[in-house]
């Protein structure tokens, strides 16, 4: 149960709380793949649901770093014309700072480039608290030759 939906910092759920799950299998050699759903209310005649599928690769760079690359597809059941791709890569040092960076060529199915640039920091509080603090932007239209 989550009680607002936020994607990049938007509401997914006009501010309510609605269901989620995920289920993630991993693999010993760093790939790993799964689901995760979420409840919708982005108002009158939208998918009231998500569903995301997703594969990836995680492997160590050295004793304090990690490189994670995705692929996730966004899939909106009642609504399919805003099923999009993603690719995200997060590079990750000493357990608690994270880059990350992603891009789709078809943003909620428009067509539209998105860039998404993110830093996030996790620290330890105690015992299984963590404090998660996430800074991030998205750039839309833009395009790298």
């Amino acid at each position: 149960m989550a009680s607002d939906y936020l994607f990049r910092g938007v509401s997914q759920t006009r501010g309510n709380p609605t269901l989620q799950a995920g289920l993630r299998l991993e693999s010993g050699t760093g790939l790993y793949y799964g689901a995760w759903a979420s409840g919708l209310d982005i108002g009158p005649g939208k998918p009231h649901y998500e569903v995301d599928l997703f594969m990836g690769y995680t492997f160590d760079v050295g004793e304090t770093a990690s490189v994670d690359l995705l692929a996730n597809r966004y899939t909106y059941p009642e609504d399919g014309g805003s099923n999009y791709n993603e690719l995200i890569a997060t590079t990750t040092l000493l357990d608690s700072y994270s880059l990350a960076l992603a891009y789709t060529n078809d943003v909620w199915g428009s067509g539209t480039d998105s860039w998404y640039y993110a830093l996030l920091v996790r620290l330890p509080r105690s015992g299984n608290i963590w404090l998660d603090m996430h800074l991030g932007r998205t750039d839309f239209g833009r395009q790298i030759v």
